[in-house]
């Protein structure tokens, strides 16, 4: 796309851009910080591998946002988890068998 006629108009407009009149790609520093909110943003969009390592806090999560059913296999490990964290009324019946406790 040519810069004319389009600079001249550019030139002298103020006011708002309709969504609908933009094409092509908006370069993220163009792109004012918290203009975007997740009410903005449609549901599936953004998926985990789109994210910074480390961006996600669980300060940024709501309670009860994430359920096991969202989790990998294998994703959380004793490791990741604070003492007392889980108790025994939070596990299913017969989830945890005597193969997966330590000697």
């Amino acid at each position: 796309m040519a810069a004319t006629p389009y600079a001249l108009r550019a030139a002298n407009f103020s006011g708002t851009v309709q969504a609908s009149q933009l094409a092509g790609t908006i370069s993220p520093d163009n792109i004012g910080s918290g203009t975007i909110t997740s009410a903005m943003v449609a549901a599936g969009a953004i998926h985990s591998n789109h994210l910074a390592l480390g961006s996600v806090t669980t300060e940024a999560v709501a309670a009860g946002a994430i359920h096991s059913n969202h989790l990998a296999f294998g994703s959380v490990t004793t490791d990741a988890l604070a003492t007392g964290a889980i108790h025994s009324n939070n596990l299913a019946f017969g989830s945890v068998t005597t193969d997966a406790l330590a000697a």
